[in-house]
């Protein structure tokens, strides 16, 4: 995936909502301590929205990375379990409250 596509990828997705049952999962996966990248990534792939949002935030001024993260595994891996799970959390909250 490269840097156009995620762009195009963003604003396709802006407004779909993730469903209720995969942060609550997110969550469950990133308080696991036997839980591994391959099981976060599994979930949060199936939320188009969460995907792009957590590629934005990797690739944002306040990381300040010399290349793109385009890989979701890359993004998980820099921003820790428990940034994606207060991310998905946040979200969540934003969209039903």
């Amino acid at each position: 995936m490269n840097e156009m596509d995620i762009k195009e990828l963003t604003k396709k997705i802006k407004e779909l909502p993730t469903p209720d049952f995969i942060v609550q999962r997110i969550i469950e996966i990133a308080n696991d301590p036997e839980a591994d990248i391959d099981d976060l990534h599994n979930m949060i792939v199936q939320s188009p929205a969460l995907t792009a949002k957590i590629l934005r935030l990797a690739n944002s001024a306040y990381y300040a990375l010399p290349r793109r993260v385009t890989k979701l595994t890359q993004a998980i891996n820099l921003l820790g379990f428990k940034t994606v799970r207060n991310l998905a959390l946040s979200i969540f909250t934003v969209e039903n409250y």
